[in-house]
């Protein structure tokens, strides 16, 4: 059974200087968009990016939702419920935004997620997501990895993070091009949806070794006008 719980989140505004450019603007689109509005975070976690304190400041009423019971430790959220999108509490019509970072690629079948968002956001409601392109070079390398079983040894041995915590989520990249978010967005009537892409290379030095990590600025540098260096997904669709 999903579990829900109310709060007041109290958390203060910090500027989390990790945190990666395009996650940043993203957030801040949304949060000056969301005053006075319902609003609801997909895989809302334990509340990892502090920038989310800009929509606990200004949303009239801000939901976390995630299958996790680490969302019980979100500092953001004003209330949460431990379930998927799908199982979660929520009236139709009942909320003004929706938004998930980098959660869709960990989606098997994308389109009970969105046919949910849509039934619950209000008529005019916005639903975000920002996710990985599956046509850049490291979403075709996690999944090579991925079929040679190699992903956690390279994660443990090279890395050296616990696999477990931080990379635990299996990726399908099933509404991470622009024809998967067309042809789902379509589907499940969305109107005005607006893809964009862009460049992060804050989000792929974390995974090179030490002496590596120019890598990727390199490789955007030498194929600044190919579409496989454009790492970050955002969509905007509106009910």
């Amino acid at each position: 059974m999903p579990q829900s719980q109310q709060r007041k989140a109290t958390a203060p505004y910090r500027r989390d200087k990790s945190m990666s450019g395009s996650v940043s603007r993203y957030v801040h689109n949304i949060a000056d968009n969301c005053h006075g509005k319902v609003v609801v975070e997909i895989g809302a976690g334990k509340g990892l990016v502090k920038e989310i304190s800009l929509i606990s400041l200004h949303a009239k009423l801000f939901i976390g939702i995630d299958p996790s019971r680490n969302v019980s430790k979100n500092p953001y959220v004003h209330t949460f419920q431990t379930a998927t999108l799908e199982e979660c509490q929520l009236e139709d019509a009942s909320v003004d935004i929706i938004y998930s970072i980098y959660v869709m690629e960990h989606i098997l079948d994308p389109g009970p997620t969105l046919a949910r968002a849509y039934s619950i956001l209000k008529p005019g409601g916005k639903f975000y997501a920002i996710t990985v392109n599956k046509k850049h070079y490291f979403a075709s390398i996690s999944q090579l990895f991925d079929r040679l079983e190699l992903k956690k040894a390279y994660i443990e041995k090279v890395m050296r993070a616990k696999y477990e915590l931080a990379f635990g989520f299996k990726t399908y990249y099933n509404f991470n091009d622009h024809d998967d978010v067309c042809k789902a967005m379509s589907a499940n009537n969305y109107k005005s949806v607006n893809i964009f892409e862009e460049t992060d290379n804050s989000l792929l030095d974390y995974y090179f070794p030490r002496p590596f990590k120019f890598m990727p600025y390199l490789i955007s540098r030498l194929f600044s006008r190919s579409s496989w260096t454009k790492n970050v997904m955002v969509i905007e669709a509106t009910k």
